[in-house]
């Protein structure tokens, strides 16, 4: 059982409200026009913020009611977290500031993040719910915040695209098909480069012990225990072997392997016989789900990271001039004719 200190309650209450009052500010101080949906809320929307805020809350208030949902992390990782949670809060201004609406022509007029993506705002509000999720690193609150975000992102995108085609028209559809909902969007790529190759050069091979390399690093310096390094070392390479393994559903696999891997790890590492039962349930039933989602990262990263050494290693590699060795003679050993 481990005790939050008061600063890192006092930093998440301030973020909430530093947070709910920008948004509350900004979306009653700035008029926008009739077509305009940018800003345009629903019940999803509305639950996902209260459902989120009043857990907060509670951590904040009441530390004791969460108390023993309370999990170790690193002081360092811990307020590592307000790095995005502070650019979160600068994409919500600027998130609220843009505008998506049609010109006099009939076109659609996007200004700001709306230029790249469909959903600004609320991919600013979901980085901002992790990092301070991040920032409060307790169990219940992690599970609250995966609740809350399947919620929303069932909820609120297919009820606005439905809303904004009525509005806005046939110029949404080309709108749409540019950019992305939550994030820019980027030129397809074949299927084949969005997983980890069966067979790939040095220079990946390089490229990923370099990469472990640090991270075991970051883990020495941070003072981690051996079951992390065991933990982060058997969860790369499994979902890399299960992209190869099964590279017809290279996602699939990647959050099945962690979701076998995250539980098994915490319960052969972490004493469970004093949790009761339905905790014990419960507990299970997050640590799966936050698996699967930790290993379709960690799955995504490691394909985008294979997919980006193809992309430079043309530039690593040049194709050099072959020369072709001489070839010298040496004399063999003489016979009788050779000394008449």
């Amino acid at each position: 059982m481990f005790e939050a200190p008061p600063e890192v309650r006092m930093t998440a209450g301030y973020l909430l409200a530093l947070g709910a009052g920008i948004v509350l500010y900004m979306r009653f101080a700035f008029t926008r026009a009739a077509t305009d949906v940018s800003v345009r809320s629903s019940v999803a929307r509305i639950l996902y913020c209260v459902i989120w805020g009043a857990s907060i809350i509670a951590y904040v208030r009441w530390p004791d009611l969460l108390e023993r949902w309370n999990l170790f992390i690193f002081p360092q990782v811990r307020w590592s977290s307000m790095v995005p949670a502070t650019l979160s809060i600068l994409l919500m201004i600027w998130a609220m500031r843009s505008h998506l609406q049609l010109d006099e022509d009939g076109n659609i007029d996007a200004s700001g993040l709306y230029t790249w993506c469909r959903y600004p705002l609320d991919a600013a509000l979901t980085l901002f719910v992790i990092a301070v999720t991040l920032l409060c690193a307790n169990w219940l609150l992690l599970a609250v915040t995966l609740v809350s975000f399947s919620l929303h992102r069932f909820g609120v995108p297919f009820e606005l695209e439905r809303v904004r085609r009525e509005r806005l028209g046939p110029a949404y559809d080309e709108y749409a098909a540019r950019t992305g909902w939550f994030l820019p969007s980027v030129a397809p790529a074949k299927k084949a480069h969005y997983q980890v190759p069966s067979r790939f050069g040095l220079t990946a091979i390089m490229g990923l012990l370099t990469v472990l390399a640090i991270i075991f690093g970051l883990l020495r310096a941070f003072d981690a225990p051996p079951v992390v390094y065991l933990f982060v070392g058997s969860e790369i390479m499994a979902i890399c072997l299960a992209q190869i393994l099964f590279g017809a559903a290279p996602r699939g696999s990647s959050a099945l392997t962690g979701a076998i891997l995250l539980p098994l790890w915490v319960f052969l590492t972490m004493n469970m016989r004093a949790v009761p039962m339905p905790y014990h349930l419960i507990l299970t039933f997050f640590l799966i789900a936050f698996g699967s989602l930790m290993g379709y990262c960690i799955g995504a990263l490691a394909a985008g990271f294979f997919l980006m050494m193809d992309l430079i290693e043309p530039w690593l590699i040049r194709d050099a001039a072959v020369y072709q060795l001489p070839i010298h003679k040496f004399p063999g050993p003489k016979g009788p004719s050779d000394s008449d």
